[in-house]
């Protein structure tokens, strides 16, 4: 597979909050849009669309960090071609932590790992918390604690940090499409790498974040 991002078509490609893509370009009527991402170092197809319109977009339902890839290919002439590439890099850009717990102490832990995530990541990270007056002072100069009201403008990604409820709808269901190890898997969660009963708070933040 290709490694080097391109694109020779007018289109918008977004991670925030998930990964989208909008193709306003009319050089071909369809596409064929592909969405990867990395799973145990490989290339793994989350989302195809083979007879995708010009003028129409799509966003993926799943929201833990991964690392996305978008590929595009139409018929310029008779030659079938790549038009777009886009893989997912917040290196240098903003990335922001929506905190929501209930425990000021839970939030300190989330922002020691998101002051890891920036020094692992070289981003600009933003965490927000209903108890920024109390934890400001743990931030530094690329990872800001803020209130959860403040806007924040040009954001790359974001991510929310909380035990969400577990997935109910069918593993056939195409909002849960995500590739699993054990299809199974599929029916525990949607938006958590595996069942978050079983995790404490701290940990919550990792199955969100890490790639796989």
């Amino acid at each position: 597979m290709q490694n080097l991002d391109l694109s020779s078509i007018d289109a918008e490609v977004s991670y925030n909050p998930t990964p989208k893509i909008t193709i306003n370009d009319s050089l071909c009527d369809e596409y064929l849009v592909q969405l990867y991402f990395k799973y145990r170092g490989e290339w793994t197809l989350s989302h195809a669309d083979y007879k995708f319109p010009a003028y129409t977009f799509f966003y993926s339902y799943i929201t833990t960090r991964n690392k996305w890839r978008f590929k595009v290919y139409g018929f310029v002439g008779d030659a079938f071609k790549l038009l777009l590439q886009n893989t997912y890099d917040e290196t240098g850009q903003r990335v922001v932590f929506n905190l929501h717990s209930e425990s000021s102490k839970i939030d300190a832990a989330h922002i020691s790992k998101a002051i890891e995530f920036q020094k692992q990541n070289c981003c600009i990270v933003f965490v927000k918390t209903r108890f920024s007056n109390l934890l400001k002072n743990l931030g530094n100069p690329f990872v800001r604690v803020v209130d959860t009201s403040v806007d924040i403008n040009n954001i790359y990604a974001t991510f929310d940090i909380r035990q969400n409820e577990i997935l109910t709808r069918q593993h056939s269901d195409w909002t849960s499409s995500k590739h699993w190890p054990e299809r199974g898997k599929a029916l525990e969660t949607f938006n958590h790498q595996h069942n978050w009963l079983y995790y404490s708070q701290e940990d919550v933040f990792d199955d969100i974040i890490d790639y796989e």
